[in-house]
């Protein structure tokens, strides 16, 4: 059993210890001349905060510092609270506060306050406001404004929230099936616990609600004879068997409802919170410490903001509330306690995944989470309909900012301060909620002025608006009286009380709260201002950098790289179990690698060689440095997830392959993806979600290269750009990225700002050899017997140029082989034998070129020229994973053959890699070195470990002489670096003297053209990163835009893909029949005739016969990457990628039961051969039997699957959702 250890106090030093900290934590400033620095925690605090270079850190690492002093001093005031004799069994700690009350006091002029108020103005700043929408108006009213072509009027947002208020009020009596029980009385008072943090509660859980004694609306619907007939039926086993078509019907109008709340609320609860915090709200609190943000307060429905990005304008915890129309929040809290539970039913039974989203959000989704793009796209489409244009969240947001500072004395005159009353408390109002006994009325980190504050804002909204004044009027009970009190002991305070009058009404009134404001501007704007500015030049740097990377601003000081902390290298110790060895990083570039993934400001390239740990940086950060985010890992080949898997259980880190079922909100630490799934929009959707939610650190993109190097990858190429975009570091990880690639592979992935860390990825420990002979099979055999019998335990792979060459070798050598032609079980089975020792030799093609990491393997063997030069450095980088052992590349070419033909452009050095094999004069590392680093060194340059090559073998022996310099054929090399017309002579000397060419090209090409601008595009969910990652990933969205196309077969496929998401929960059987509704039933259930789940082995037969090609799904036979456009212009899939089980296919009871009574009913057969798709061709043709026709696609046309399915759809009657 694994017990916690325990923690060894020193009687002597701990005590000691103890003293020091409360000293520091109690001392006040006395009569001191510098009293903002009497304390040694502020001294520390401004030394630790200014970099070796004299400038200021950022804001976030101070206030970082700044909360582990402040937690520090909490748990030692505790302590001084915690000390004296034993306390009874009713003791509160609130009795013993006193002795540490004016420690925490504003006036007392101790360190705790002062470092309060220092982290609430260091917490303001971390911050990016939107970028702004510059609005015009066609008057002076501050009651419109012109966007585009059309002018938005208050009136018009009005009406239509009047409108859809209406339809709410008709649509819930209908659902509600309008039966009185399920109404709320208006005045009805509706129960909250506000403070309540026990998981799954909410509201709607108060025993003392009214509706929590009525019968609940399933209930209801079971009991009704009628209704239940509707929704279900009682099979002979007892059990409730619930309609799919109907219940689904059912569903799809409760959330069709919950829209438009959306909109009601959207559109009248005042400025509106981003996409991302309304998409997040809960409803319920979800075990492990999310808290519900929405409430009932005073009656009243509430949304609360917590950490947004304008709350800091408050003064106040970064805590807001918004609140919708009183009528707009009942309707709310009715279809919340009578439509959600039966909802949530529903989800259990159809969509076992989407219960708990049903459960705890507010905005829940239908089949699957509702996202902050859904919402923004939900208004689009309102707007479109109710104001002729369409209008994001991001864009309303900013119509409503502009709109409120139109009329900014409204919600001056609105607002209640209540300083003067925490004046009289002696501290300020935000320190007496977060430390003394709060009100219970509201929930923790929100007090009443923060509370009311916010909600009269949302009331002086709606009265702009011209709705009722109802949430005013509410909010404002009590004033007159209060108001009065007030002003009497005001007057009583500063001399003005009238004795003489009845009332005491002072005579004369006073400006305080003007005095107040002008106290604040005097002490805290100057210092506030200071921190703004060095905000905004931090942000005008970052833009500056990604405008115009080649201007050249003259500094005092060379730029330094980027300094690993010494943290970060306890933590490297900590990570490989080593704690208190002298070990450290493996090079200069990991350890630059793993600050700058710490840091999280600039995406990153990370070259670095075969076996050089590149992925300890982020397996690192997983592990010890991201508090619980999570990595995404993106993998070219399916082949590389047991071993990411692997690593992940040894660092007992959890670790999963990327499914739908995926939950965003407890997501493993690594999600591993292949690369083809990246262009999902359900895949897209998630990410976006753990953007949102705060639990995304990264992407990862290993293997890099390979999106340009294989053709199986350049269908999702485009689609990559997103991750550019996401708002999140992006790291990709090579072994080879030739520096004339580094645009391409950058643009590729829709990075416009980015750093590269690049280390030489030469392979000292590897002997490259060429053998020129007669007859290259010949020479195969005898190769591989001779390394066999020097050294039986060594592996070796044999690298063929094509899946026949290699079948043919592996059968004359009587080895296993691998290809891309095999499954991924058989692939890993042979995989799986060779990492045992089982067998020593694998035939293979280029698919076991990266990624494998197997230390027995020694040898390398090409059969004639490899494709290219990236290719064969990823090949031979298999070799000797371990530097310290020595690792062989042989490489069998034919003595003559011929040219081939180089691909233009030749990106990836095939030209080069056969020319320096035919070379016999130069070192074999030398082109490959330029190519790939930019930088060679030849054999006898190798620091270290000198494995030489043949060439340098055969002249290691011959003098050369004194006065003989070494060369190599530059127009070889250039075309790889410099662009056409560069001087061979610069490349000579660049040769001579080991200058990095890659620098030397950029300073010659000529200077970018000044930036273009384009339309800011729809902004994403704010991210958690900082503003530099934030700023590069806004650039990326401008520069490279997501292009909608228009594909062919879309209008056909939007169809086809609305009936297949319509008849899949329902029956096939009965919709080709007509012989009974389908929709009351599933095809399991069907009574009508015989059934792929009633006749199971004459289906299982028949299924057998029919044999898709690859890249269909075997559930149901669609093409898995057939795409088209849907009605918003978005290209979506027909089908998503499942590679998994086919019984995990959402059609596998739709279409190929289609064709299965096609064959068994006649008469639907006869249509088809009536049809011009078979033109009289009978379904027994021999020469083409059916089964097999339909699983053949024209060239230009849709797959006959699909053309059948089109055909019924065109000649029977829609399916039915009731």
């Amino acid at each position: 059993m694994n017990t916690k250890p325990t923690v060894e106090v020193c009687p002597i030093i701990h005590p000691k210890l103890r003293e020091l900290l409360v000293a520091i934590y109690t001392e006040e400033p006395g009569a001191q001349p510098d009293r903002q620095f009497f304390n040694v925690l502020m001294r520390y605090i401004v030394l630790s905060s200014i970099q070796p270079s004299g400038e200021w850190k950022k804001s976030t690492e101070i206030s970082s510092a700044v909360a582990a002093i402040l937690f520090c001093g909490r748990l030692t005031l505790f302590s001084i609270m915690d000390d004296g004799p034993p306390r009874s069994e009713n003791y509160r700690y609130v009795e013993e506060f006193k002795h540490i009350r004016r420690y925490f006091e504003e006036s007392s002029e101790t360190i705790m306050p002062m470092l309060y108020i220092l982290l609430r103005g260091l917490l303001a700043l971390d911050s990016a406001d939107d970028n702004m929408m510059l609005f015009n108006a066609p008057d002076a009213t501050g009651t419109s404004a012109i966007i585009g072509a059309h002018t938005l009027h208050v009136s018009h947002i009005r009406k239509a929230a009047l409108d859809t208020i209406t339809e709410i009020e008709l649509e819930l009596d209908s659902l509600l099936f309008n039966n009185p029980l399920f109404n709320i009385n208006p005045s009805e008072l509706v129960h909250d616990d506000p403070r309540s943090r026990e998981p799954g509660w909410g509201f709607l859980d108060d025993r003392r609600n009214s509706w929590t004694n009525k019968p609940s609306v399933l209930e209801y619907i079971i009991q009704n004879h009628d209704i239940f007939d509707l929704f279900g039926y009682i099979n002979p086993k007892g059990e409730i068997v619930w309609k799919p078509g109907a219940c689904h019907a059912w569903m799809k109008r409760v959330f069709n409802l919950q829209v438009k709340l959306f909109i009601a609320t959207l559109f009248t609860a005042g400025e509106p919170g981003r996409a991302s915090e309304l998409a997040s709200h809960l409803l319920r609190n979800v075990s492990g410490g999310s808290i519900r943000n929405t409430l009932v307060l005073y009656n009243l429905f509430t949304l609360r903001g917590t950490f947004n990005k304008t709350s800091h304008a408050t003064d106040r915890d970064k805590s807001m509330v918004r609140m919708p129309l009183i009528q707009v929040g009942r309707q709310f809290i009715r279809f919340l306690a009578f439509l959600r539970p039966v909802y949530e039913e529903f989800q259990y039974v159809f969509r076992p995944h989407m219960h708990l989203n049903a459960r705890h959000f507010l905005f829940a989704g239908l089949d699957r989470p509702v996202s902050s793009v859904d919402l923004s796209k939900t208004l689009s489409r309102f707007t479109l309909g109710a104001f002729g244009f369409k209008m994001s969240l991001g864009q309303f947001r900013q119509y409503m900012s502009f709109i409120s500072s139109c009329n900014k004395a409204l919600f001056e005159s609105a607002v209640v301060v209540t300083a003067s009353t925490d004046d009289q408390l002696g501290h300020s109002g935000q320190m007496d909620s977060a430390h003394y006994a709060g009100d219970a009325r509201l929930p923790m980190g929100l007090d009443n002025g923060i509370f009311f504050k916010t909600a009269r804002t949302s009331a002086a909204i709606q009265m702009l608006f011209g709705h009722p004044l109802d949430l005013m009027i509410a909010l404002s009970a009590g004033n007159e009286n209060r108001n009065r009190l007030i002003d009497t002991i005001n007057s009583i305070r500063q001399g003005r009380y009238n004795i003489h009058s009845p009332t005491g009404a002072p005579s004369t009134p006073t400006a305080t709260i003007e005095a107040i404001i002008d106290g604040i501007k005097q002490k805290l704007m100057p210092e506030l201002f200071l921190h703004g500015t060095r905000a905004l030049s931090d942000a005008f740097a970052a833009v500056v950098d990604l405008f115009a990377p080649y201007r050249i601003f003259p500094r005092t000081q060379p730029i330094a790289r980027t300094i690993a902390h010494p943290f970060l290298l306890t933590q490297l110790r900590r990570f490989r179990g080593v704690n208190g060895s002298s070990i450290g990083f493996y090079n200069s570039v990991q350890a630059e690698v793993t600050a700058l993934m710490y840091a999280r400001r600039e995406n990153i390239a990370y070259v670095s060689g075969t076996g050089t740990g590149k992925t300890t940086p982020g397996m690192l950060h997983a592990q010890l440095l991201d508090n619980g985010q999570s990595t995404v890992w993106i993998l070219p080949l399916s082949s590389m997830h047991e071993q990411y898997r692997t690593r992940s259980r040894t660092q007992n880190v959890t670790c999963s392959t990327w499914e739908y079922s995926m939950s965003a909100s407890c997501p493993p630490i690594n999600i591993l993806v292949t690369i083809e799934t990246t262009d999902s929009d359900k895949f897209h959707e998630f990410v976006i979600q753990l953007v949102s939610f705060g639990r995304l650190s990264r992407i990862i993109i290993d293997e890099a290269h390979l999106v340009l190097l294989h053709k199986l990858f350049r269908p999702v190429m485009e689609t990559l750009q997103w991750a550019g975009q996401c708002g999140i570091q992006v790291v990709l990880q090579t072994a080879t990225m030739p520096p004339s690639l580094e645009e391409h592979m950058f643009h590729v992935f829709g990075l416009t700002a980015y750093k590269v860390c690049r280390t030489r990825t030469c392979r000292p420990n590897i002997s490259y050899n060429v053998r020129r002979v007669d007859n290259i099979h010949q020479e195969l055999v005898e190769l591989h017997q001779e390394l066999r019998a020097k050294s039986p335990t060594d592996s070796i792979i044999i690298f063929c140029r094509s899946q026949a060459q290699t079948k043919h070798v592996a059968d004359t050598l009587g080895v296993p082989c691998c290809h891309a032609g095999m499954t991924n079980s058989e692939v890993d089975q042979v995989l799986t034998r060779f990492r045992s020792g089982e067998v020593r030799t694998v035939a293979a093609t280029s698919l076991l070129g990266v990624a494998l990491d197997i230390p027995s393997i020694m040898h390398t063997i090409h059969i004639d020229y490899p494709h290219n030069a990236m290719g064969f450095i990823q090949e031979t980088g298999r070799v000797a994973r371990d530097v310290y052992t020595l690792g062989w590349s042989h490489i069998i070419i034919q003595k003559f053959s011929a040219r081939p033909k180089y691909p233009t452009p030749d990106l990836f050095g095939a030209r080069l890699i056969r020319e320096s094999i035919d070379n016999t004069d130069v070192c074999r590392r030398i082109y490959m070195m330029l190519f790939n680093d930019g930088v060679a060194e030849s054999c006898a340059m190798m620091e270290g470990v000198a494995h030489l090559c043949d060439v340098c073998t055969s002249a290691a022996n011959i003098q050369p002489p004194q006065d003989a310099v070494e060369s190599y054929a530059a127009s070889m090399i250039e075309q790889y670096i410099l662009t056409s017309g560069e001087s061979r002579l610069l490349l000579y000397f660049i040769y001579l003297h080991n200058l990095p060419l890659a620098s030397i090209a950029r300073s010659l090409r000529q200077p970018p053209e000044a930036p273009k601008f384009y339309p800011y595009p729809a902004t994403l969910p704010p991210p958690s990163s900082n503003v530099a990652i934030q700023l590069a990933s806004a650039h990326s969205r401008i520069v490279i835009p997501i292009q909608k196309v228009d594909l062919p077969h879309s209008i056909e496929l939007q169809k086809i893909k609305s009936t297949l998401d319509k008849i899949a929960p329902s029956c096939i059987l009965c919709w080709l029949t007509q012989t009974a509704p389908e929709h009351d039933h599933q095809l399991k259930d069907c009574p009508s005739g015989p059934t792929p789940f009633s006749d199971r082995e004459a289906w299982d037969s028949w299924r057998q016969s029919i044999i898709f090609p690859e890249g269909h799904c075997y559930g149901c036979g669609c093409p898995q990457h057939l795409e088209f456009t849907d009605e918003d212009g978005y290209v979506v899939r027909l089908h998503d990628y499942n590679d998994g089980d086919p019984n995990d296919c959402p059609y596998k009871t739709t279409l190929l039961p289609m064709v299965w009574i096609i064959k068994q009913e006649q008469y639907l057969a006869d249509i088809l051969i009536e049809s011009p798709l078979r033109q009289g061709t009978p379904i027994n043709f021999q020469d083409c039997p059916f089964e097999q026709w339909v699983t053949l696609t024209k060239p230009g046309q849709l797959s006959n699957l699909l053309r059948v399915f089109s055909l019924y759809l065109d000649k029977l009657a829609s399916p039915v959702v009731e």
